[in-house]
């Protein structure tokens, strides 16, 4: 069994993004690393994913720790994907050879592999000064072989700190005609990020106006869960808990937070919903209670932000009266699965 701790991160500053995968099998102990000019920290993972399997022959079993919850669930739940779609193919390629295992880690503290591994990345991508030396993380008897992924001519990285220019290269800036030089305009240059609409032109936040917008019937569906202890999911499913029935109370207050969401929300504006529904079920084997709420309305803006808070509002509500019998419960994974109607059209997420 071989392991992979992957790592990917992104530079906004540089635009530069950075990936790093730690190989572990048996003693030995390989860190490859790379930098692409304009890759998201997502990209970046899976370029990670990637360049470890691809060192390892067909028919390997092979487990893969990741900090990134969308990589680990894209391949293991069936996650949408949005882009880098050359990427993902070649991992599934990959995978379908080898026997992987896929391991999310959402919780601190981080294992020294994954803390090397992300420390690694952010040096790639310039967002750390010096590279992390294997004795910061795993001891000074620790060796780790350091493989350089090479850098294409056309995606070559700014310098992450400025360097003192030699007299050649004065002489080499001073002949190149000015006219040689690519404007911010010119087609080949990245195309501008996508502005976020609840800024003005000066920065401050506003309501974004939806006046001129078209009155469509629009959905929107969010889950989330609470993990607690086999113990107390039993008391829930036996109604025996001191506060009283948790699913009904959790499903109630779900459906007052959808209609309280612009009071919660600062920019949200006030929706005139025409269904909230908030189910509750009891995952025995994960000992998890899984929440789904679905919003509707017939209006000029979505209503995910009212999905996502009536899930929300459930699980804590769920965590509020369980608290007593189990300090270790936990929500997880409260998210966005689906919306439809508007402009942008169907989103499905899962």
């Amino acid at each position: 069994m071989t392991e992979l701790f992957t790592a990917g991160s992104y530079n906004r500053d540089k635009h530069l993004g950075g990936w790093s995968v730690l190989l572990i099998d048996n003693d030995s102990r390989t860190l490859l690393s790379g930098v692409e000019a304009n890759a998201a920290a997502d990209r970046m993972e899976i370029t990670a994913a990637v360049s470890g399997i691809e060192t390892l022959p067909p028919g390997s079993h092979i487990t893969i720790t990741s900090d990134n919850q969308y990589l680990v669930y894209t391949m293991t739940q069936g996650w949408r994907r949005w882009q880098d779609f050359e990427q993902w193919d070649r991992l599934d390629d990959l995978c379908r050879e080898r026997v992987v295992e896929w391991v999310w880690r959402s919780e601190p503290p981080a294992p020294p592999e994954n803390e090397f591994v992300w420390a690694q990345a952010e040096w790639e991508s310039g967002g750390r000064a010096a590279a992390p030396m294997a004795a910061e993380f795993f001891g000074k008897k620790t060796t780790v072989s350091v493989v350089m992924a090479e850098v294409p001519l056309e995606e070559e990285p700014v310098l992450i700190a400025d360097e003192p220019a030699t007299p050649d290269d004065v002489e080499d800036e001073q002949e190149e005609p000015e006219t040689e030089a690519e404007s911010p305009e010119s087609p080949e240059s990245p195309e501008p990020a996508a502005e976020l609409t609840h800024l003005d032109a000066d920065g401050h936040a506003r309501m974004v106006d939806v006046g001129e917008k078209a009155i469509t019937e629009r959905e929107a569906v969010a889950k989330g869960s609470v993990v607690m202890r086999p113990e107390t999911l039993a008391l829930i499913a036996a109604g025996e808990l001191e506060k009283g029935d948790a699913l009904a109370t959790a499903r109630i207050a779900g459906i007052m937070a959808a209609k309280q969401t612009p009071s919660l929300i600062p920019l949200c504006h006030p929706i005139l919903l025409s269904h909230v529904a908030v189910e509750l079920e009891l995952d025995q084997a994960k000992s998890t209670v899984n929440i789904t709420a679905t919003v509707r309305t017939a209006g000029q803006t979505g209503v995910e932000m009212e999905a996502m808070t009536a899930v929300s509002v459930a699980a804590l509500t769920i965590y509020d009266m369980c608290k007593a019998v189990d300090r270790a419960i936990r929500i997880d994974a409260v998210r966005l699965v689906r919306k439809t109607g508007g402009k942008s059209g169907d989103i499905i997420l899962e």
